[in-house]
């Protein structure tokens, strides 16, 4: 009795399974053709607009920072961003912002879907944020130069001491309600699924005694996954969760940590 049982568990599960696989497969096969439908407007469009509007308001950020106006700073990604979700017919929703108390710095941690993260978290979630950033990006023209003025920190993974040193500097830069963001994965999922999650972010969070600000992000994925240079429209969800109060935690519980806030993210993406 009780094999019977398993084997139709075991059916269950094959079958569920292989509609899933279907299902995904056809996706990606509509999602295919309809790259290829919107190509027309992405080249003639979309990605020419990207570049030019990018190295204006990248001259603009470096000319304004010369001047110190922070305040003129930090209304710049806005003025970057929402543009550029225009241009490429997305429509950004933010859920839970009542949850952000202006004047107070977090680290915001979220997962990391496609590059429009990237331009949904700067135009819409209105708090000025520093980034964790690769340290070859420092090198894209116009972008390197204008992240190193608004005092964006580089990361270079490849080289631990370094990457800890570039981790202590942005501590410096994250008060007065200014907040730091680590993609905790750190970097895009390659299936739109929420990876583990890399320590360096909690670390920082417990070093300073900031709360944890954890945001979930969908929709950016099918806009644009990994790879993929060929973009869609779409809409994107941000939905920003409780802050997570590291005192409770402390560094003896860093894992417990990492594992509440990545089922805190997890909970809060949308299939």
């Amino acid at each position: 009795m009780k094999m019977n049982d398993g084997i139709r568990r075991l059916q269950g599960i094959s079958v569920a399974g292989c509609q899933r696989q279907v299902t995904r497969l056809i996706q990606a096969r509509s999602e295919n053709s309809l790259r290829w439908l919107y190509a027309p407007w992405a080249c003639l469009v979309f990605v020419p607009f990207f570049f030019l509007w990018t190295a204006l308001v990248c001259t603009t950020i470096v000319l304004v920072s010369r001047f110190g106006k922070s305040y003129l700073l930090d209304r710049l990604p806005v003025v970057w961003a929402r543009p550029i979700c225009w241009a490429n017919l997305t429509s950004v929703e933010i859920v839970g912002k009542d949850r952000i108390v202006s004047g107070q710095s977090y680290v915001v941690i979220s997962n990391h879907q496609s590059q429009f993260d990237i331009l949904a978290v700067n135009g819409y979630l209105m708090m000025p944020i520093r980034w964790v950033m690769k340290a070859s990006l420092r090198k894209v023209p116009f972008l390197g130069s204008a992240s190193d003025a608004m005092g964006h920190v580089f990361i270079d993974r490849s080289q631990n001491k370094k990457a800890i040193a570039s981790l202590k500097e942005a501590w410096s830069r994250v008060s007065n309600g200014v907040s730091v963001h680590f993609f905790a994965e750190g970097t895009r999922s390659p299936d739109g699924r929420l990876r583990p999650f890399k320590k360096g972010a909690f670390k920082t969070a417990l070093d300073l005694d900031l709360p944890i600000l954890p945001i979930s992000i969908t929709g950016s994925f099918r806009i644009l996954p990994k790879g993929s240079v060929r973009p869609l429209p779409g809409h994107i969800q941000i939905r920003v969760h409780e802050p997570v109060d590291v005192g409770k935690y402390g560094a003896q519980n860093l894992d417990q940590l990492m594992a509440d806030t990545h089922q805190i993210i997890a909970g809060g993406l949308v299939e």
